[in-house]
């Protein structure tokens, strides 16, 4: 199952994003496919993503909707949004943990979170042996803390998506052949850190 929020908590920006939001699932719908082969994203399967927000507001709708009420399977979630090592949509991960044990996660029987945001698995080389905790860590730890032993994954660094608009009879819309993970674009060509493709930088997080 596919959950998404739009643009970032707070956000400034006033532009519309859905068009190349709609493009970015899709990009992850298939390469989550080629990899891992869920049937629920192969190409000739209904896709339905669903968003977060809504899904929070149908909460307080008699009778209440919840995860196991919406089409996929809920024991696998790929969560796609703005992030950083930090937040995934502005959000802290006990505020995601939170939501997410709102929205029946702990029912559905979730056993796998994928966090499909920019950084939020972040590792770097790092003087010294300090660990530092990422949203991820976060995440896990909070889910945790619930009584929830839910694997979590996420991208060790930015989440990048080649392509953009292409024409569509006489409209346009975003299309993405290849997402993949790395660093910007000074730090790769120092050589601080290094291109992953997409089935090879992810992460499990540990608390």
């Amino acid at each position: 199952m596919m959950l998404f929020f739009g643009k970032p908590k707070g956000s400034a920006n006033a532009s519309d994003e859905n068009a190349s939001r709609a493009g970015r699932l899709q990009a992850l719908r298939s390469h989550f496919y080629a990899w891992k082969q869920w049937k629920e994203f192969a190409p000739d399967a209904s896709f339905q993503p669903h968003a977060i927000q809504q899904m929070l507001n149908a909460l307080d709708e008699k009778p209440a909707k919840h995860l196991s009420d919406y089409s996929g399977d809920p024991s696998r979630l790929v969560l796609n949004a703005h992030g950083n090592d930090t937040v995934f949509n502005g959000y802290s991960g006990q505020k995601v943990a939170t939501m997410l044990e709102n929205l029946g996660i702990r029912e559905a029987g979730t056993r796998e979170i994928w966090v499909a945001a920019c950084s939020v698995a972040l590792q770097k080389q790092q003087p010294g042996p300090t660990v530092i905790s990422r949203f991820v860590n976060d995440l896990r730890f909070h889910l945790l803390q619930a009584g929830l032993n839910i694997k979590v994954y996420g991208p060790r660094n930015i989440l990048w998506y080649r392509g953009g608009l292409v024409p569509v009879g006489d409209q346009q819309k975003y299309e993405y052949n290849e997402v993949y993970i790395a660093p910007l674009p000074p730090e790769l060509a120092s050589g601080e850190e290094r291109e992953y493709a997409f089935n090879e930088g992810w992460l499990l997080a540990h608390p």
